[in-house]
């Protein structure tokens, strides 16, 4: 907070050098709420080398610290290879099962078609079934769509009663959340 402060000369003299000075030691704090926001600063900057750097190692203190917004943050910049941190497929999905298991429903989703799809981690029906569903009955819509195309498409002999509720159960969610894509169900 206080390098946008000083770097933005909000009531007082603008100072790069201190500005710099007050980025460091929120970096060198440990404090993981304050790396991960510092990370977010830094990420600005991305022209000045040594930000970009302390940017990627304030990401993944705070990631690792299981500050929930910077493992899914850091989720998507591995999965993407954002500006400051390298692009790793299995690295992400780690961050989104870790930030899944946090309670983030977009990351559960994220980690779900991972696993469907084998991209960064090995495919797994029966793991990507329980994290479509767990980020559906967190609320996300996308969620709520892929878990009932899944239950749909139990092939008919394997299918029950059950399994056709259920699916009826989250396209209605879907549809009720205004998800177009159930709409056509």
């Amino acid at each position: 907070q206080m390098f946008l402060i000083v770097h933005n000369g909000v009531g007082m003299q603008r100072s790069e050098q201190d500005a710099n000075r007050y980025l460091e030691l929120s970096s060198n704090q440990n404090f993981f709420p304050a790396l991960y926001r510092s990370a977010l600063v830094m990420q600005c900057y991305d022209n000045v080398p040594e930000y970009r750097k302390m940017s990627s190692d304030n990401f993944k203190k705070a990631a690792d610290s299981n500050n929930l917004d910077a493992v899914y943050h850091y989720a998507i910049m591995k999965k993407t290879g954002a500006t400051c941190v390298k692009k790793n497929l299995k690295q992400s999905a780690h961050y989104f099962k870790v930030a899944a298991d946090l309670g983030n429903p977009y990351a559960g989703y994220q980690y779900a078609l991972m696993l469907m799809t084998g991209n960064g981690v090995a495919a797994d029906e029966a793991q990507t079934i329980t994290y479509y569903k767990k980020a559906a009955d967190s609320g996300f819509p996308d969620a709520m769509y892929q878990y009932a195309l899944i239950m749909k498409q139990i092939p008919k002999q394997n299918a029950t009663k059950q399994t056709t509720a259920e699916a009826t159960k989250y396209f209605k969610m879907a549809i009720d959340e205004g998800h177009p894509g159930a709409m056509r169900y």
